[in-house]
């Protein structure tokens, strides 16, 4: 997320935070953006994409001992009737990192934080997903 990062120096030039030789917005800045929001889209939201793929697949597709071998690691740890957990787990790591990128100010940081952890911990205590009872317990 430093990538995005831009911060102004006493010219009235906005920088990289991380870097303060690239000068954000120019040729170079540029470049690094449409590399990393790429790579944003490949990781993140590609195999968010491919996941749901596979959970909302699973309930016809589960016999096959294939798709077992391929996709088990999505759903062992979770109930049955709560296969798709593995989701709200992956949206969940999505919104805590997506704060950092959101809002500059530490305060809204820690209040998206605290929300977003709010909303999983209602929705454990409402599902309580893990198979087995003490990670619920650990988990909330």
């Amino acid at each position: 997320s430093t990538l995005f990062k831009c911060a102004s120096n006493p010219n009235s030039v906005k920088t990289l935070t991380a870097d303060r030789s690239v000068i954000c917005y120019e040729d170079d800045w540029n470049e690094m953006v449409g590399l990393g929001v790429t790579a944003i889209l490949i990781w993140v939201v590609g195999f968010a994409v491919l996941f749901g793929w596979a959970i909302w697949r699973s309930p016809k597709q589960f016999p096959r001992i294939e798709f077992q071998t391929r996709w088990k690691f999505l759903f062992i740890k979770y109930r049955a009737d709560v296969h798709w957990w593995s989701m709200v787990y992956v949206v969940k790591g999505i919104l805590l990192n997506l704060g950092f990128l959101v809002f500059d100010a530490a305060i809204w940081q820690i209040y998206w934080i605290l929300v977003t952890l709010v909303i999983y911990l209602c929705a454990c205590i409402a599902f309580t997903p893990w198979r087995h009872m003490w990670v619920n317990v650990l988990d909330i």
